[in-house]
């Protein structure tokens, strides 16, 4: 190689804790992108080496990890994470601010919008808006939605409710329970879906609490009375369960080891070559799921996006990345300039009781569209956090009802908009800080509207509707129409969005 130094490339992975069963998975991937990287010359000339933190599973670990890769280790870029919410926080907290460019090898719900931000995998519209029509024709309409409380579960589930209501579908429940669901938890959600008369169930449950889901519902029998189907559910999962329950599940994602391709071949081939694999799945412990391609691909990507700009500037490599495809072990792979997500290919299969998955359905390459539910974020393409965040309270002060933003972990008011201001009578200093539940009136004609464990409701399904009454500044009582919803804020974190419109 002519360089004598090396370029760095950070990889944040969950080595250790919930979903940790996707620590080698992701590492292995990446590292035979690298070797094929530099097996035909490197990045300008100059090694590519690879730089892998344990990100921890948790905002907080993960933003230090990446600031660690940038600052420490002084990468170029990086790659990650698998949970949404610790993607949220290095999306905002470090490839923003530190203007480095951020490349997603998971698939998630579509809520981040930067200039930084590259996305290699599949949003809801390549994967779940396919994968419940499909199961729809194949086991009828009544659909059963559960996960963990956090927002790609519910930025999922609400994609999918989405499709599933245009296509003439019924969701005959809609749960969602913390990180580390309990036993008891689950036979809970078991029990209401046992009861629903659902068709199909669609958990969307992180790492072991999948699993544990999996070997729940397949020891309840009903694998026979109710199809399960998963954005998820791969290669690695599926080596975490025996024989009897891993099979017959349904998942819809870009990425089997199954895909007939030769690139996909080759890439096996390459993986099965590393020292740590003894063989590849089921015949060794070497398997590849959606987030190792996704991993492989950002490597990739990134080596060809420096190569093309003939520089590692992070302005000239987010320029190189808007426009580049490339070939995977899917297939092709093309970032769309405008969204910085890429048009992938999607597939509906079903696991084999050797862990293996058969392909049912190929729904062949799919344009990115962002949900709805993240419209709002959209953002000038060199906006930074503070500007989005103006931007979006902006777009929130033309809403005639109020809006309220509130600590979901306290129950206080952290913004407002005028049309708080104005229906309510208190200025915006006066609703900072102020509790909620202040605002409600607690009669007995009004508490009946509303549920004495709305918090529990929220935290559970994501969002509430309903009537409340609240007090205004003058003493006069108003009736709202309310709806409370739950989601992840940039700078904010965890909180519930109230929407109020006076019906008095």
């Amino acid at each position: 190689m002519p360089g004598s130094d090396s370029i760095r490339l950070g990889v944040m992975t969950p080595l250790t804790g919930l979903v940790g069963i996707y620590g080698q998975d992701i590492a292995c991937a990446a590292k035979v992108a690298c070797q094929e990287v530099n097996e035909n010359g490197g990045v300008l000339g100059r090694t590519l080496e690879l730089i892998i933190e344990d990100d921890g599973s948790l905002p907080e670990s993960s933003v230090t990890a990446a600031e660690t890769l940038v600052q420490q280790h002084r990468c170029a870029g990086i790659i990650g994470n698998l949970l949404s919410n610790s993607r949220i926080a290095v999306a905002y907290r470090v490839a923003e601010p530190l203007k480095i460019p951020y490349l997603n090898f998971s698939f998630y719900e579509g809520s981040i919008s930067s200039r930084y931000f590259f996305h290699f995998a599949a949003l809801p519209n390549q994967q779940i808006d396919k994968m419940i029509p499909q199961m729809q024709q194949m086991y009828g309409p009544k659909m059963f939605f559960a996960g963990n409380n956090y927002e790609w579960p519910r930025g999922s589930i609400a994609a999918a409710i989405q499709t599933l209501e245009k296509s003439g579908g019924e969701v005959v429940g809609q749960d969602y329970f913390p990180i580390g669901v309990g036993q008891d938890e689950i036979q809970g959600l078991l029990d209401n879906v046992e009861d629903s008369g659902a068709n199909v169930f669609v958990p969307y449950f992180a790492g072991t609490d999948q699993v544990n889901l999996l070997t729940a519902f397949t020891e309840r029998g009903l694998k026979g009375r109710i199809a399960v189907v998963m954005g998820h559910y791969d290669e690695t999962m599926a080596s975490r369960l025996p024989s009897d329950v891993r099979s017959g599940f349904y998942s819809s994602n870009t990425y089997y080891m199954s895909v007939a391709t030769p690139e996909n071949r080759r890439f096996l081939e390459r993986l099965q070559s590393l020292p740590e694999i003894t063989g590849i799945w089921p015949d060794g412990n070497g398997t590849v799921s959606n987030f190792g391609e996704g991993a492989y691909i950002c490597v990739k990507a990134f080596a060809e996006a420096a190569n093309a700009a003939a520089s590692i500037d992070p302005e000239a490599l987010v320029d190189a990345l808007e426009t580049i495809r490339l070939v995977g072990p899917q297939g092709e792979v093309q970032m769309d300039r405008v969204t910085h997500h890429a048009k992938v290919n999607t597939y509906l299969s079903r696991c084999q009781s050797d862990g293996t998955f058969e392909i049912v359905k190929s729904f062949g390459a799919v344009d990115p569209v962002l949900p709805e539910r993240y419209r709002h974020v959209r953002v000038r393409p060199q906006a930074h956090l503070e500007e989005d965040i103006r931007l979006q309270a902006r777009i929130l002060e033309q809403i005639t009802e109020a809006v309220l933003l509130v600590d979901s972990s306290d129950g206080k008011i952290i913004y407002n908009n005028f049309g708080a201001e104005n229906m309510f009578g208190f200025s915006r200093q006066e609703l900072a800080g102020k509790l909620l539940a202040e605002l409600v009136v607690t009669s007995t004609e009004a508490a009946e509207s509303v549920p004495t464990d709305l918090e529990d409701v929220v935290f559970r399904k994501g969002v509430w509707k309903g009537d409340i009454l609240i007090r205004n500044r003058d003493g006069g009582d108003l009736w709202c129409a309310t709806t409370v919803s739950a989601f992840t804020h940039a700078e904010h974190g965890e909180v519930w969005m109230v929407v109020l419109n006076d019906i008095t």
